[in-house]
């Protein structure tokens, strides 16, 4: 069996492999996948990459990296990610990203002001963007038995329009079903209950980001001279700057941090890319260490383990970094290492 997420939606299928060394041959059949809305730019990669599973007949594995090529040509890079840390279901902020019925999945506008938190004392608050909840729960074993489940109306419902109160319903249709079960996977928790319907229904959620002051990027970019768009301060490649969330890759970046001339390696089983580091990060010439902009070090011979993604240098604009990656990048991949975590 194949499963996993198509940019957006789950996706599930039938695999026959045939290993011959490294690689063999790879098919995909059998193949289906949930509906849930998404945005165009993800419903856009995620249809690319259902239509070229489908239709990929061979498999290689180098360096971590499972490569997937079909016989004319069209294929994928699948790097492995980063584990999920398990999270505790007390004490946690969980965030509602996902309504179940059956095998069906969907999300809709809103959903994120859907939150929940338990207590260690046996409590259940939170909101659903119209009402508040409280409540008094008891885990027995994956089963939750809510004691008393209440709903606080919010005086201002200004905000609150029809999809809200959609939400809400859909909620408290679950929190207030028959057999109600709580599962986490990782750091994902799902509640489920029979309503009296032909499927289960149920709400995935996932935690809230934690809140975290960012580095002064203005004090860092102002005293080191670095540009806006991205750039080269000694060995160090920084990418542009990003104010807010941006868009974050969830590959492992794993590898000894190697210096080469002017070229700074995460090598690794063999293999080496070249490191975009993100904006803030400059460089100790005395010390051989990488200062991340939240003050986060990492010396020439540190074992580096972070997240983010690997590109090829025509998806980077900035030319002073692409000339560098020109200069450092190696075979048999040619890419960089954007590192956006650690």
């Amino acid at each position: 069996e194949i499963d996993g997420t198509a940019a957006c939606n789950r996706y599930g299928g039938r695999l026959e492999t045939a290993s011959i060394g490294g690689g063999g041959e790879f098919r995909v059949s059998d193949l289906s996948w949930t509906e849930m809305g998404c945005e165009s730019a993800a419903t856009a990669l995620e249809q690319a990459f259902l239509t070229v599973l489908q239709r990929v007949d061979s498999y290689e594995i180098a360096d971590g990296v499972f490569v997937a090529e079909a016989g004319l040509g069209n294929g994928f890079h699948l790097a492995r990610v980063r584990p999920a840390k398990p999270a505790a279901l007390t004490g946690t902020n969980w965030v509602l990203d996902t309504y179940l019925e059956g095998d069906a999945a969907s999300n809709r506008p809103g959903m994120e002001r859907v939150h929940l938190t338990f207590t260690d004392d046996g409590a259940l608050v939170g909101a659903t963007g119209c009402s508040g909840i409280d409540g008094d729960v008891v885990l027995d074993g994956d089963r939750l038995v809510l004691d008393r489940l209440d709903r606080i109306e919010i005086p201002d419902l200004s905000d609150c329009d029809d999809g809200d109160a959609e939400t809400r319903a859909l909620v408290f249709g679950v929190l207030e079903g028959l057999d109600l079960t709580a599962t986490i996977d990782g750091d994902r928790l799902t509640l489920e209950s029979d309503t009296g319907g032909d499927d289960r229904v149920g709400l995935s959620f996932r935690p809230a980001e934690p809140a975290a002051a960012p580095p002064d990027l203005d004090a860092i970019g102002a005293a080191h001279d670095l540009d806006p768009a991205g750039g080269v301060v000694g060995p160090v490649m920084y990418a542009e700057r990003i104010d807010g969330p941006g868009g974050q890759m969830d590959a492992e970046i794993l590898g000894t941090l190697e210096l080469d001339c002017d070229c700074l390696y995460t090598s690794f089983e063999g293999n080496r890319y070249p490191v975009l580091w993100p904006f803030g990060t400059t460089w100790d010439a005395d010390s051989r260490a990488v200062m991340l902009p939240d003050g986060v070090s990492f010396t020439v011979g540190d074992e580096l383990d972070g997240g983010g993604g690997y590109l090829h240098p025509e998806w980077i604009a900035t030319p002073a970094v692409t000339e560098r990656i020109d200069q450092c990048a190696e075979e048999p991949y040619f890419e960089v290492a954007v590192l956006q975590s650690w």
